[in-house]
């Protein structure tokens, strides 16, 4: 699946409007709690390269993703990173990277529903880093299908796309249970992968909760 008009579009509303949007993400709670995010901002404002404009939508995209905007994630940005020794360097500089990486202007968004999950003590930091690391290696489409099978799927169902994740730990492969099955391999959630469907869902409760306020 390619990327969607919508986000092509605004990629490149934003290339061209890219002072609009660094303004916007300067004010925002998670870069103010996040000083490497703060800094790679100030910095774009400083080249007008492709790369640093890029670079700005990515961010603006993570900022405004809506679980991220709830008062809930913003209660806690003001307290949870800066009550964890260590924590907002940490975590700011597995955002940058990562985000400065993502090839895919879906990801940011997905990278923010993640954090919430850390700042809601749903993942660890240890969880949340694997993850973001997750994100960007995976193709988006594939991560969706991850996020979308039922809890009782099977191992035997969508080995395409689960063998196409096997290098972000999302999932694993194991063998057959039966005796017709002793040679063939199949593949299933990880922790890991369970965790990442867990922060996900969480970020979507907090922002339809958000929503209904």
């Amino acid at each position: 699946m390619a990327q969607r008009p919508a986000d092509r579009n605004f990629l490149e509303a934003a290339l061209d409007n890219v002072e609009v949007l660094l303004d916007a993400a300067t004010e925002n709670e998670a870069v103010k709690s996040i000083p490497i995010l703060g800094t790679a901002i100030k910095l774009c404002k400083g080249y007008d390269d492709l790369r640093n404009k890029a670079f700005a939508a990515k961010v603006y995209k993570f900022v405004m993703e809506p679980s991220l905007q709830s008062a809930q994630s913003k209660a806690r940005l003001q307290t949870e990173l800066h009550t964890r020794e260590g924590a907002a360097e940490e975590v700011g500089e597995a955002l940058f990277l990562t985000l400065e990486k993502l090839a895919d202007m879906r990801k940011p968004a997905l990278l923010a529903q993640v954090f919430v999950a850390y700042l809601d003590n749903v993942i660890d930091v240890s969880t949340f880093r694997r993850l973001a690391a997750a994100t960007d290696q995976a193709y988006f489409d594939d991560l969706e299908l991850l996020l979308e099978v039922p809890d009782d799927h099977s191992k035997k169902e969508g080995l395409v796309w689960k063998m196409r994740l096997l290098g972000t730990g999302l999932v694993s492969p194991v063998g057959g249970e039966s005796w017709e099955e002793g040679d063939m391999i199949f593949m299933q959630m990880t922790e890991l992968g369970t965790s990442f469907r867990k922060a996900v869902a969480h970020a979507k409760s907090v922002a339809a909760q958000a929503h209904r306020v």
